[in-house]
């Protein structure tokens, strides 16, 4: 009997790079993300963010509970139609903003989909999740950094940095919540300016707490101060407390 030898043709490319999990554009198939999945909610999905906000208001274990699990209030509704309402006037105000700067760029992937949101226009997928937790974050912020702005005078322009010894006064405490951490926000007036001062604490720092206490009464302090636009308001300027030591 003849032996036949079997000789195995080399591999094309494609076929080793689909051994390897990569496409022929590059994209590795193995570490793509998943397609979104459309999710069911019991409920409008703002006013479920906004009875989510409240309930953890109210005690902080109850943050992030699932959705399913959040009892809806008659103020939630009212509260998520003052979110959209607020929103919505916001989104006006910007489409205008832009039609003026010729040079103005579109909407980011997040704001697009917070339009439709407050539109009730965004089917939500497992991906919108994470930002249903927070909208109600972002709105209490909007609305402190509005109240900021409104009670304060804009920094002059070009400032440069140097240290100041200031006596401060809280004005208002905002929590900045992202991601990619947690800050509060202490914004003071100062005594003999009509500019805010701002200096922010991250939440988990040990000595959180201990500065509540510390800024429920006027401080003198010796700090550098920066000069930055406002959040979201580049015609109002503040002036950011660094490397901040009491006098």
């Amino acid at each position: 009997m003849t032996n036949i030898k079997v000789v195995s043709m080399p591999k094309t490319i494609t076929q080793i790079l689909d051994d390897l999990g990569i496409d022929d554009l590059g994209a590795n198939r193995r570490f793509r993300e998943p397609p979104p999945r459309l999710v069911k909610l019991p409920d409008d999905p703002v006013v479920l963010a906004c009875a989510s906000y409240r309930m953890y208001q109210e005690n902080p274990r109850h943050r992030w509970m699932d959705f399913e699990q959040v009892v809806v209030w008659q103020g939630d509704r009212e509260e998520a139609e003052r979110l959209k309402a607020y929103y919505q006037e916001k989104f006006k105000q910007s489409t205008f903003d832009r039609l003026k700067n010729t040079n103005s760029k579109g909407l980011s992937e997040f704001r697009r989909k917070l339009f439709m949101l407050v539109n009730n226009d965004l089917q939500i997928t497992d991906r919108e999740i994470g930002m249903l937790y927070r909208l109600p974050y972002f709105y209490a912020e909007d609305l402190g950094l509005d109240f900021i702005m409104n009670s304060t005078k804009s920094a002059p322009q070009h400032v440069p940095m140097q240290k100041q010894v200031l006596k401060l006064t809280l004005l208002k405490k905002i929590l900045r919540s992202r991601n990619g951490g947690e800050f509060n926000q202490y914004w003071f007036a100062e005594q003999s300016s009509d500019y805010v001062y701002m200096l922010p604490v991250k939440t988990d720092n040990i000595l959180a707490n201990f500065f509540d206490g510390m800024t429920s009464n006027p401080l003198k302090i010796e700090s550098t101060v920066i000069c930055k636009n406002l959040q979201g308001r580049t015609d109002h300027r503040y002036f950011y407390l660094a490397d901040p030591r009491l006098v």
